[in-house]
C-alpha cells in the first residue's frame, strides 16, 4: 500500500531529514498541504485511497485532515467529496478572513474528458467543529 512520506528542513531547505512514512494513503495523486494562518495547525487535502492512479476511481474520495504537531500525526479524515463515480484532484487552498477557499477539478468516470472547476468556501470555525477536539 502506498503512503505519503514527509521530510523536514530546519534550515530553509539546505538539508532535510530522512523521509518518514505517514499513515496517509496515496494514490499517486497530488495533495495540498498548508499551515492554517495564526495557528500551529497544518491542513492537508488529498485523495484518501491507495488505488492505482489509472484505475478511474483513485481520485475519490477527496478528504481533509488536520495536524496539530507539525505533521507528525494526523487527525480524523473529513470527506470534502465522496462520489465514487467521480474524480477530484489538483486542489488548492486559500485562506481569507477566517474562511478556507478550496478549488479542485471534478470529472465523472462516465465522461472522463469533461472537467469542472469546483469552488467551496468553508469557515475555519465550522471545519474545526467537525474535527474531534483531540485532533486539534
Amino acid at each position: 500500500m502506498v503512503k505519503y512520506t514527509f521530510s523536514r528542513s530546519y534550515n530553509n531547505g539546505i538539508t532535510w531529514t530522512k523521509p518518514k512514512r505517514s499513515n496517509l494513503n496515496s494514490p499517486a495523486s497530488p495533495a495540498t498541504l498548508k499551515r492554517i494562518p495564526n495557528t500551529d495547525k497544518l491542513i492537508l487535502v488529498w485523495n484518501n485511497n491507495s488505488g492505482d492512479v489509472w484505475s478511474g476511481y483513485s481520485r475519490t474520495p477527496l478528504n481533509i485532515t488536520i495536524s496539530s504537531d507539525g505533521g507528525e500525526t494526523w487527525g480524523q479524515n473529513i470527506k470534502l467529496e465522496q462520489d465514487l463515480s467521480s474524480m477530484f484532484a489538483y486542489t488548492s487552498i486559500t485562506f481569507l478572513q477566517g474562511e478556507m477557499l478550496f478549488t479542485y477539478y471534478h470529472s465523472s468516470t462516465e465522461n472522463p474528458h469533461y472537467y469542472n472547476l469546483v469552488f467551496k468556501k468553508v469557515s475555519q470555525e465550522m471545519l474545526f467543529k467537525k474535527f474531534k477536539s483531540s485532533d486539534l
